[in-house]
């Protein structure tokens, strides 16, 4: 089973590639955020946040589906319209700001009624839309 599974992984995301809409990378003049957001602590994912506007701590990583902040308890937020960090920024602690929202980024996984079972991913990821951010250098 696995045979099969790599090789048609690998072609998913090939093909995946080259439909993409190529989005920027992650510059430090991107965006401002106040001072007093960078000393904020990170606010609580959860459904009474979602919708809102928060501010988050965590480390600039990328995924294999864009851009995230990892935040000190690990939980991934991807940074909505960010591809990926310049590779200077990777592993630096980053402020960000945004509207919190929970999105599927890629097709569900779906079963046909032979039970072969098609490449996706299901859930949904924790996502900062219309998002700012810079670099914490409080630390």
């Amino acid at each position: 089973m696995l045979l099969y599974f790599l090789p048609g992984l690998a072609l998913t995301l090939v093909l995946a590639g080259c439909n993409s809409i190529k989005l920027p990378l992650a510059h430090p003049s991107v965006a401002e955020i106040n001072q007093t957001d960078a000393t904020s602590r990170n606010a609580t994912l959860s459904e009474a946040s979602l919708n809102q506007l928060i501010t988050i701590r965590g480390t600039a990583q990328n995924a294999s589906l864009g851009a995230i902040v990892l935040t000190e308890d690990e939980t991934p937020v991807y940074m909505d319209g960010i591809q990926e960090w310049d590779s200077d920024l990777v592993g630096k602690m980053i402020v960000a700001r945004g509207i919190l929202r929970r999105k599927s980024l890629a097709p569900k996984t779906i079963v046909s009624p032979n039970g072969e079972v098609s490449h996706g991913i299901d859930g949904e990821s924790y996502v900062l839309d219309n998002s700012t951010w810079k670099v914490d250098r409080s630390r």
